[in-house]
């Protein structure tokens, strides 16, 4: 059955999957934003990476002040001042590059 739009009447999103199909592809990513989070793991950093390398690494995103953390085991929790803007940092930062070191990204 369709709905006024031609998609799927039911909250069946397009290949018929539920209402959470969206978040499968990000899951698989180390995404997904469940709740609306704020924050991101980071997993891979360089060992002498500083929390203005992380800042850089974000550059152009709103990173909440005193929002990054960093552990001696090369990972890293970054608040964003939104929840959008951590999505966003997901989508776009995910896998790039901070010296000779490419990061994962993880919502938390």
């Amino acid at each position: 059955q369709q709905g006024q739009q031609g998609q799927p009447q039911g909250g069946r999103g397009q290949y018929g999957m539920g209402p959470m199909s969206g978040m499968g592809g990000m899951m698989g990513m180390g995404g997904g934003m469940g709740g609306g989070s704020r924050r991101v793991r980071m997993r891979g950093l360089p060992f002498n990476a500083t929390v203005q390398d992380v800042l850089q690494y974000f550059d152009g995103f709103q990173v909440s002040q005193d929002g990054v953390t960093i552990s001696s085991t090369g990972e890293a929790l970054v608040t964003f001042d939104f929840p959008d803007e951590a999505s966003r940092a997901l989508q776009t930062r995910q896998r790039q590059y901070m010296g000779r070191r490419y990061i994962e990204l993880f919502a938390e």
